[in-house]
């Protein structure tokens, strides 16, 4: 599980719909929620963590366009390479983050350790904890 720690800086809300805004280190994170009402410390300027899996952390070649809001640049730190899937380590700005692909994706990207990479995470696959 990825875990990144960041400031509340905006709750924007149309009914049962949230989208709350996040700053970690000099990126803005944007996660998508239904309703807000099971976490109560849910507030401006409070700490949050952001959670979501190794599946969920995508990446694609620099410069690329995407509709994704949550996209930065990381770094390959380690490649695992197993059989079947590969377990790549990146750095965000000093932050460890984990994506999990298939070995065969892996060897068409020709991932190798310190490429730089535009990474994404969908607004709907974060989930916040307090």
């Amino acid at each position: 599980m990825n875990v990144l720690r960041g400031e509340v800086i905006t709750l924007l809300d149309e009914g049962d719909i949230v989208i709350v805004k996040i700053r970690i280190k000099t990126q803005i994170f944007s996660v998508l929620m239904l309703g807000i009402s099971s976490l109560s410390d849910l507030r401006i300027g409070n700490e949050v963590d952001l959670l979501f899996k190794e599946h969920e952390l995508g990446f694609m070649v620099l410069n690329s366009k995407t509709s994704v809001e949550n996209t930065f640049l990381a770094h390959i730190t380690h490649l695992k390479k197993g059989k079947l899937l590969w377990d790549v380590e990146f750095d965000f700005e000093g932050l460890k983050l984990h994506s999990i692909i298939t070995a065969q994706r892996g060897e068409e990207l020709g991932l190798l350790h310190k490429q730089s990479w535009l990474c994404f995470v969908k607004a709907n696959d974060i989930i916040l904890r307090t």
